[in-house]
């Protein structure tokens, strides 16, 4: 009868010592959540540089032992005994969901609302059959032609006096002078 009562103690204090575990990993996200809010600008650039350089530096490793299976797998082991070290050092790490992961770890935070605006398609009447062409065939096809000469400028060029880039220009002051 005495073990029973003693197994019943265990139970309780099991149960006590869950809670209050679970209190404590709900404290520990609250601060851990609000040290990333008091972050300044400058703390948060260098955290999220740190992060990306931890894990360039990853990519990076991993890409120049591709060749050399050994020293890959002496890589992993090395990994693997850092990452131990680190479960010892930091035994219970805050439990996060994966959005809460990623703004950690990206140092933002999704927002409350998205404003998405659709955006207007008019497809009536735009429909093409040509191809368009690169300025490569464009300045191809422009060499092949002989070059006119211009009434009104009385240069050679691929244009004529109807579309004279002069006679737009002196037009236009024309324009500006009699309005003055």
């Amino acid at each position: 009868m005495h073990d029973d009562d003693s197994s019943d103690d265990s139970s309780e204090d099991n149960d006590e010592d869950i809670s209050e575990d679970e209190d404590d990993a709900s404290k520990l996200e609250l601060c851990i959540l609000d040290d990333q809010k008091a972050m300044s600008e400058d703390a948060k650039l260098q955290h999220e540089n740190l992060i990306s350089f931890v894990h360039q530096q990853g990519e990076d490793s991993v890409t120049r032992l591709v060749t050399d299976i050994e020293k890959l797998h002496t890589y992993k082991d090395e990994l693997a005994a850092l990452l131990e070290q680190l479960k010892i050092d930091i035994p219970n790490p805050p439990e996060m969901n994966k959005k809460e992961l990623y703004a950690a770890a990206l140092g933002v935070t999704e927002p409350a609302q998205v404003n998405i605006v659709a955006p207007i398609c008019q497809n009536k009447g735009s429909v093409s059959t040509k191809r368009l062409q690169t300025q490569a065939e464009i300045a191809m096809i422009q060499s092949n032609k002989t070059p006119r000469q211009c009434k009104y400028c009385l240069q050679y060029g691929f244009h004529d006096s109807r579309n004279c880039p002069k006679k737009d220009a002196d037009m236009a002051d024309q324009e500006n002078d009699s309005s003055e």
